[in-house]
């Protein structure tokens, strides 16, 4: 499984799950990553962007400034959480 991650993932936990294909709402509380939140929207024809407030947001974009530069954690549980301290690693995410 890893080996079709770019760039490998240093650490991954397995779990139990299902991968539904429903439409899902991409949110960021950084303005200045709106253009990856419409990059995702682009790139995928069942997400669509929604306010950062809206608690229907199934993907939120957020800043985690603890994380290494360039780095990137998700995190999959009722909602998809990709945090990063930087533009460079919310792109990677």
């Amino acid at each position: 499984m890893l080996k079709h991650i770019i760039p490998v993932p240093k650490k991954v936990t397995e779990a139990d799950g299902k991968f539904y294909t429903k439409k899902l709402a991409v949110c960021t509380d950084v303005s200045e990553w709106n253009t990856y939140v419409d990059v995702a929207v682009d790139a995928f024809s069942r997400t669509y962007f929604t306010d950062f407030e809206n608690a229907e947001c199934d993907v939120v974009l957020t800043k985690d400034e603890s994380l290494k530069a360039a780095s990137y954690k998700i995190n999959v549980d009722d909602k998809i959480i990709v945090s990063a301290p930087d533009s460079e690693g919310i792109c990677y995410g």
